[in-house]
């Protein structure tokens, strides 16, 4: 929805109120309601290009506001699927979706201030001993989310979980 009418539908949509529901959806079972909350954040924060362009200021604040509103409550729920037993479609889509907030981030974040790494080491800190112990572990996060294309985003993501409970790679 958000695709075609990005602009108009930023400002009649009540987007704040979807968003919780949308960050909740990450953590579905159900692979479709997963897949359209990973898609709306993409949509959402990819599509803003900057927050220099005079024609759309209001819709680059308003969607840099959402961002730093939500990102770290996106990154907890990504970070959660990743290192739990999960389908590897939705490690899949939670390492895709973290790289994607990074690099968001880069255009929707004015200074360098590294929002996206900061979220994935409180919630590191806050995980169990098995995995705030694990220094090796944060260290892939960061190269996850500072991958340069999707694909390695995605393949670190589904190795991380692999190297947690000592699964075949698929």
């Amino acid at each position: 929805m958000l695709k075609y009418q990005y602009d108009e539908m930023l400002h009649f949509l009540d987007v704040e109120m979807l968003l919780p529901i949308a960050i909740r959806g990450i953590l579905s079972d159900n692979e479709e309601v997963f897949n359209e909350c990973q898609y709306l954040f993409k949509d959402l924060f990819m599509k803003c290009q900057s927050t220099d362009r005079k024609k759309g200021h209001c819709t680059a604040y308003t969607v840099t506001s959402l961002f730093n509103s939500h990102s770290s409550k996106i990154v907890k729920n990504c970070f959660q699927v990743i290192t739990s037993r999960r389908k590897i479609s939705f490690v899949k889509g939670c390492g895709s979706l973290l790289n994607a907030m990074n690099n968001a981030e880069k255009r929707l974040v004015q200074g360098n201030y590294n929002v996206i790494a900061t979220h994935i080491r409180k919630v590191w800190k806050e995980e169990d001993e098995k995995i705030s112990s694990d220094e090796s572990l944060y260290d892939k996060f960061i190269e996850l989310i500072d991958s340069t294309t999707e694909e390695e985003a995605v393949e670190l993501a589904v190795s991380i979980n692999a190297g947690l409970y000592n699964e075949l790679i698929k």
